[in-house]
């Protein structure tokens, strides 16, 4: 049986779209919907800085918000595609030449150049001006908008086993972690945090920690009890709960089991 593949269709609505969902009373023939990419992709991102992410035949390029093709289809993959989620970000997009064993990752800017060379194992959206990258030797590090490294390649991973996407830097700093135990079937991780300049400034020995909210950030050690730290990395509460949250409006919830938690 021939497989049915899927095509791709972007809409843009006026104005007046809005207007009518906001006031019934407005005539909904004053709704315009215009047809600004023909269905001939594969597959396609939302917009981002102006451009959006469509395969076609197996192969990556971009599009304007005119519908036009302005960097050619001709990468294996993009950054974001896997999620669906936007592949330029800060102005830059991770691409990939080669399939997934043997491909390498690099950045190109808004009008396709190549900035940053093809080079890497994996690599991931910028964010505060960062992005994590991967090399031969399967450990990670990152790299400013120069290709320059602000630290080395020594982390293991950059996302804890439960989330499904690695998170680049929040409020100035990014997760990382190191393999402690491997004989499992799922490595053990320390983690810790970076700030923007590639400072290890809270120590990677907690069990798990979350992004930072507020300036804090909840962590564990492996006695699955929570605390938080700062951005200096001090724990302003010692790891004693039960349950933690992120901080809100300058408060946490945390919760501690009642009797012998059963």
């Amino acid at each position: 049986m021939k497989k049915r593949s899927r095509k791709f269709l972007s809409l843009t609505l006026s104005l007046s779209l809005a207007l009518t969902l906001a006031l019934p009373a407005t005539r909904a023939a004053e709704t315009a919907v215009s047809e600004i990419l023909p269905c001939e992709y594969d597959q396609v991102t939302p917009f981002s800085e102006g451009l959006a992410a469509v395969c076609r035949n197996g192969k990556w390029g971009f599009v304007d918000r005119s519908g036009k093709e302005v960097i050619p289809c001709q990468y294996d993959f993009v950054g974001g595609a896997e999620i669906n989620a936007a592949a330029f970000s800060e102005g830059l997009a991770a691409v990939r030449m080669g399939d997934w064993e043997t491909g390498k990752w690099g950045y190109i800017d808004t009008t396709g150049r190549e900035v940053i060379p093809l080079q890497y194992t994996d690599a991931g959206n910028f964010s505060e001006g960062l992005a994590n990258v991967r090399n031969d030797s399967g450990k990670y590090a990152f790299i400013d908008k120069a290709g320059r490294e602000v630290t080395p390649y020594k982390y293991d991973s950059l996302t804890h086993p439960d989330h499904f996407s690695i998170p680049g830097l929040s409020e100035g700093f990014a997760r990382v972690g190191v393999v402690v135990d491997s004989t499992m079937m799922f490595p053990d991780y320390d983690w810790g945090f970076i700030n923007a300049t590639g400072e290890e400034v809270v120590p990677c020995k907690y069990s798990s920690v979350e992004e930072f909210s507020e300036g804090y950030a909840t962590v564990s050690y492996g006695n699955a009890k929570y605390g938080y730290v700062d951005t200096t990395g001090k724990e302003i509460t010692p790891c004693e709960y039960d349950g933690a949250s992120y901080s809100s409006e300058g408060l946490a919830r945390v919760f501690v089991r009642a009797g012998n938690g059963d």
